[in-house]
């Protein structure tokens, strides 16, 4: 087989490299790229309950009790890929002591 690479577009390359498998990446990068502003305020918020868990000395087990959801719960808020409530974000901002959501009065 002759490599015609420059002559193809890269759409065309990838379709022959992935032929016959589905594997989902154009759908997961679609869904990225229509919900970029939340997934990326979620990590920044992980990153702040992290920061907060460990100034606080708490583990993600001890947080999961006490704000009352599962560990597995709290595993995927520190990954940055869960949608959270405004119920969720309340009992966070008041077990660890920090500001994730500010409203301002106008």
């Amino acid at each position: 087989m002759m490599d015609n690479t420059k002559t193809r577009s890269a759409g065309e390359i990838l379709a022959e490299l992935s032929e016959g498998e589905i594997s989902g990446w154009s759908e997961r990068a679609c869904y990225r790229r229509a919900n970029r502003a939340w997934i990326r305020r979620s990590r920044l918020i992980a990153i702040h309950v992290l920061n907060a868990l460990d100034a606080k000395g708490m583990n993600q087990k001890q947080l999961a009790e006490a704000i009352e959801v599962t560990p597995e719960y709290i595993s995927k808020l520190v990954k940055g890929g869960e949608n959270l409530t405004l119920e969720i974000i309340s009992k966070l901002e008041a077990v660890l002591q920090i500001n994730i959501l500010e409203v301002r009065d106008f």
